[in-house]
């Protein structure tokens, strides 16, 4: 079955693809940052390195998506070429802040320190899981669905979306847990904040220090408060009919905005990174005045 890419996306397309490109430019910029970051100790910046990492994924996912829209555009194919571009091109499965409060419960609860081998393989573990479901529905499902927004009909079994979207929330439940009983645990029996010394983010600090849990307590509530609006799009389509095209793409919108917005957050509470990107640019011995009026020790990592 031959079918014709038509332009019914390219207006989403216009407002989606200029954000993608700077959002990629944006986290790849941070991922460069912390290459050659001098500010930390080793641990911390293993981290940071492995979350910037599968985050300029997700955005490298998001931006090549809308570019192979524009080289397929009024293109003739089949329907197996066009299922099997658009389920190679769904964004793959995330995880960063559930293996994040997995390596500092680890850490925290004294069962000992997870190799950094053993993170990146959880790290790749969720991204991988997307890919072998892109392979299972466009080469061995024999389903169809037209859902999709680009393919009038597309070779994709509905429970692989189904699967992909519980897996992306329970791991947001289980990690906003986890830093839960991080946070009490490090409340207990940590009973003042460390100075911080410069710039550097220690591995001591990096784990324990309350403000740093609270910070990444806080990243991990940014993806639910971002996906709010689309979630109430989608519940007033469902319920009452209401449909602008508008007001979903806005909602759509601040979904995409999650990952620029949490490493906003990074940049600004946590100097070490903040001189990592103004040393990658040549920019030394810069003194950036906090906005936050109270003591330093409770506002900065």
């Amino acid at each position: 079955m031959i079918i014709l890419i038509d332009d019914h996306y390219l207006l989403d397309v216009y407002v989606y693809f200029p954000i993608y490109c700077l959002t990629l430019a944006y986290v790849s910029i941070m991922l460069a940052s912390i290459i050659r970051n001098r500010h930390m100790q080793r641990r911390p910046r293993t981290m940071f390195l492995f979350s910037s990492t599968f985050f300029t994924l997700s955005a490298f996912y998001n931006f090549i998506t809308d570019l192979s829209y524009f080289i397929m555009l009024h293109r003739e194919m089949t329907v197996q070429q066009c299922s099997t571009i658009r389920n190679f091109m769904q964004n793959p499965l995330a995880a960063q802040a559930l293996v994040d409060a997995i390596d500092r419960y680890f850490i925290i609860f004294d069962h000992g320190e997870l190799h950094p081998i053993t993170i990146f393989l959880i790290h790749a573990l969720f991204p991988t899981t997307g890919i072998l479901a892109s392979i299972y529905n466009s080469f061995i499902t024999t389903d169809w669905v037209e859902d999709d927004v680009i393919c009038s009909i597309t070779r994709r079994s509905s429970w692989t979306s189904i699967l992909q979207f519980a897996i992306l929330w329970t791991t947001t439940i289980v990690a906003l847990f986890l830093y839960f009983l991080i946070y009490r645990k490090v409340r207990k029996h940590v009973q003042h904040h460390h100075k911080l010394q410069g710039r550097n983010l220690t591995q001591e600090r990096y784990y324990r220090d309350r403000s740093v849990v609270s910070l990444f307590f806080v990243c991990c509530t940014i993806p639910i408060i971002f996906f709010a609006p689309t979630i109430i799009v989608s519940l007033v389509d469902d319920i009452v009919g209401v449909r602008d095209k508008a007001i979903k793409i806005i909602s759509w919108v601040c979904l995409d905005l999650s990952i620029p917005f949490i490493c906003t957050v990074y940049i600004v509470y946590i100097p070490s990174i903040r001189q990592g990107i103004l040393d990658l640019f040549r920019i030394s011995n810069v003194k950036v005045v906090s906005i936050i009026s109270t003591p330093i020790s409770q506002t900065t990592i």
